[in-house]
């Protein structure tokens, strides 16, 4: 009786790219999860710290001012977040100089967006304190979350951005380490101090300008091909 001469599919070998791109997308999921995990401990953490030491009521403002902030700054993206990571993705390797380019729109796009959508969200906090939500004394932390707006949101387009590198460490380090570390450290800082809950949205705001300043200093020192070929 011959035997088969097809190969069994239990024993054929991976091939060596393939490998390579199955760890690497482990290692990507694993990178992501313990850093989203990191990130989402630490969001608790402040948010305890907050409620402890200012009360329910005023935490429940700054849950209400957070939620504005996170649907105008969602909003002063306008998807610029994915399209960055996407063009960046498909020429990496071949142009440099346009990669260079797409980084600096997305991130002026993003940041003058959120200047004017922060700005009109800034005007109408009365409104928006007091119409939607019924509670006047949330209108100056809208205001000053508003603030926050430009900083925010060009952050995250530059995190998600990194990722069209094909590696989601970066990213990871802005969104999930180092803004949420130094939001709770100033948080802190501004407790301890005796500073009001305004304070306390400056220490977000603040956070999100570091963590801004790092996803500029990861791509320009973590990519030196970008900086070297378009100099």
């Amino acid at each position: 009786m011959k035997k088969s001469k097809t190969p069994s599919l239990t024993h054929q070998a991976i091939p060596e790219d393939s490998a390579g791109d199955i760890k690497k997308v482990a290692k990507g999921a694993g990178i992501s999860f313990i850093g989203s995990a990191t990130g989402r401990g630490l969001s608790i953490l402040c948010q305890i710290i907050i409620a402890r030491f200012f009360g329910t009521e005023v935490f429940g403002l700054y849950t209400l001012g957070l939620v504005v902030l996170r649907i105008t700054e969602l909003v002063a993206r306008l998807g610029l977040d994915s399209g960055a990571m996407r063009f960046i993705s498909m020429s990496r390797k071949d142009n440099a100089g346009k990669v260079k380019g797409i980084l600096i729109s997305a991130s002026f796009i993003s940041f003058i967006n959120g200047i004017l959508i922060g700005g009109v969200i800034y005007l109408f906090a009365g409104f928006v304190s007091e119409s939607i939500f019924h509670k006047p004394a949330l209108t100056d932390i809208i205001k000053t979350f508003a603030l926050c707006v430009p900083f925010i949101a060009t952050m995250t387009v530059t995190a998600t951005a990194s990722q069209g590198f094909h590696t989601t460490k970066y990213a990871v380090y802005i969104k999930d380490i180092i803004q949420p570390s130094a939001n709770i450290a100033l948080v802190i800082l501004f407790v301890q101090l005796g500073y009001g809950i305004s304070w306390v949205v400056n220490a977000f705001a603040i956070s999100h300008v570091i963590a801004l300043l790092a996803g500029f200093y990861f791509i320009a020192n973590q990519f030196p091909e970008i900086r070297e070929k378009t100099i």
